[in-house]
């Protein structure tokens, strides 16, 4: 009897820590970087559906994207950044996809990277996909969706299987595992922030939803980025941060010291087979 008690505590110690203001999240940090790590080996391992550019070899691409990464994490908004161990991997498939492992392991096809136009809207969807690990969204949805003894097999090494069901939906952003209305505005708003303390122009996750607009490519809008907002509502939620968001307006420098730096994407983009 006194141990079930002991259970019922720590099970509700456990419930109570984990809930916020977007769900439960059963995930102690560490889980999160573990389970970060067992995502890894999972893709590395299937380098068919996954086939991930070296960094031999491709060292000035990835001093680029990786730069660019630790520009973003400058910002002080971030919860984790320094409990994270943040890394880039760059995927060379013509896909227009981009997703974050929990623990900060940040995904991105070469697809994705020759579709946009400027480092400013590379650095928008990295913020985006940053703060969905820092917010802690995909271990939440996992907590969800799995329930605690299958996600904790999976960090013990147990369940092979499903970590390599759950690295497939969380690349394609499909499936059970795809965010919620509120977890994609959160992360747009996110990036928003994070991308204040940078050089780079901090709408920057805009201009993708207006290019896929301009293009007339709104209906096939990847869903890593479309989950439940439409790209207008997305783009207005965007526009009300910039102008309306008292947060955003402390972070925001306002001294005209924002760019997109096309020039140096393009020679980024030109690294890359």
């Amino acid at each position: 009897m006194k141990t079930i008690q002991i259970n019922i505590l720590v099970f509700t110690t456990l419930w109570l820590t984990a809930c916020g203001d977007r769900g439960v999240n059963f995930f102690s940090v560490d889980d999160d970087k573990s389970f970060g790590e067992e995502l890894v080996k999972s893709l590395e391992a299937d380098p068919v559906n996954y086939p991930v550019l070296q960094r031999q070899g491709n060292e000035k691409a990835y001093l680029y994207i990786e730069t660019m990464m630790n520009d973003i994490l400058k910002s002080d908004q971030f919860k984790f950044k320094d409990r994270f161990d943040w890394e880039v991997h760059i995927i060379n498939q013509d896909v227009l996809n981009a997703f974050a492992a929990p623990g900060g392991k940040l995904y991105f096809y070469t697809g994705l990277i020759k579709y946009l136009d400027n480092a400013a809207s590379l650095a928008g969807v990295m913020g985006h996909e940053m703060a969905h690990a820092d917010l802690r969204h995909s271990t939440q949805q996992m907590t969800k969706v799995y329930g605690f003894d299958i996600l904790m097999s999976i960090i013990l090494g147990q369940n092979a299987g499903e970590m390599t069901n759950i690295a497939k939906d969380l690349a394609l952003g499909l499936g059970t595992l795809k965010f919620s209305r509120d977890n994609e505005y959160d992360a747009d708003r996110y990036s928003m922030y994070y991308l204040a303390a940078t050089k780079y122009d901090p709408r920057g996750i805009g201009s993708f939803f207006e290019k896929m607009i301009d293009n007339s490519e709104g209906s096939s809008t990847p869903a890593w980025l479309s989950t439940h907002p439409s790209d207008d509502k997305r783009l207005q939620n965007i526009a009300d941060t910039y102008t309306k968001d008292d947060e955003f307006k402390k972070l925001f420098k306002g001294d005209g010291s924002y760019g997109l730096y096309k020039e140096e994407y393009d020679a980024f983009k030109n690294l890359l087979p």
